[in-house]
């Protein structure tokens, strides 16, 4: 959040970051939304041969987001991929310049309810989409080179799963997301995030907004409690997780089990492609 107490010049470039790094990941999340409905209709599919580059099953995932923009039409899949990673970038320098400035900080809140919202959110954050970002390099290479895919393997953190180490570090990232979980319930219940919305604009367009998104974070805790599911699994050493697609991918994979759990996954993906507006507003 850019506040007004921020010097000019460097309140419009964090926003001008903020718009172009939002926008990209709203594409993001329209297309996970996209591929999780799509995976939703056709059901299982085959085992996938590669994470990289490869179309041989619905990956629901950032990842499977940017493979499929990858793969535009009319040789543009590297154009696409290009704008992407600006966008990405943009969202990068914005999430780590907001943890580092620690922009928004609020009075009413405490020390450490700032510090959490405003340092460590943000940098985490910025952490992910740094992950996202090394994938579309990935991407690029392999369209570049015309390398061929590499072979389907054991993907993180799913490798933790071969040890007692790992299988206590599995636990504490399924708590991670549960609590993930209960804070974009927060979201669901709660209206204290309307405030970081522009006030300028008609008050029926607002509600529209504010609707939207209220659908859009019970979507987002959906995906979150089927990767916590997905941890607790491996713990418990599951025969029935998919380990070699994305973290995402293998979360809502779950879900085609059966038609209840497709039809819930057809909501999930209908709930995440309605955040975007929530996102895009902003």
């Amino acid at each position: 959040m850019v506040t007004h107490k921020t010097p000019d010049a460097r309140r419009r470039a964090l926003a001008w970051l903020g718009r172009i790094g939002w926008l990209g990941k709203a594409v993001v999340y329209a297309m996970i939304g996209g591929l999780a409905c799509q995976s939703a209709a056709v059901g299982q599919g085959p085992e996938p041969e590669a994470d990289v580059g490869t179309k041989s099953q619905v990956n629901a995932s950032p990842q499977g987001a940017f493979v499929l923009l990858g793969t535009t039409p009319g040789g543009a899949g590297i154009a696409v991929l290009l704008v992407m990673m600006v966008a990405l970038l943009c969202y990068i320098a914005w999430r780590f310049g907001e943890a580092a400035l620690g922009q928004g900080y609020d009075r009413s809140f405490s020390s450490k309810k700032n510090f959490f919202k405003f340092r460590v959110s943000p940098f985490v954050s910025g952490a992910v989409y740094c992950s996202y970002l090394v994938f579309i390099l990935q991407l690029l290479h392999t369209q570049v080179t015309h390398a061929p895919p590499s072979p389907a393997q054991e993907t993180w953190p799913a490798t933790w799963r071969h040890s007692s180490l790992g299988k206590a570090g599995l636990a504490l990232l399924g708590l991670a997301f549960l609590i993930a979980t209960c804070i974009q319930l927060q979201g669901v219940l709660s209206k204290q995030w309307h405030k970081d919305y522009r006030d300028d604009a008609p008050r029926w367009l607002m509600r529209i907004i504010f609707t939207i998104g209220h659908f859009g974070f019970a979507g987002r805790g959906a995906a979150f409690l089927a990767m916590a599911i997905m941890f607790f699994k491996d713990v418990a050493d599951a025969d029935d997780v998919n380990h070699t697609s994305s973290m995402v991918a293998n979360a809502l994979q779950q879900l085609q089990a059966n038609r209840g759990l497709r039809a819930v996954l057809m909501i999930i993906g209908i709930l995440l492609v309605a955040s975007v507006y929530k996102e895009v507003k902003a």
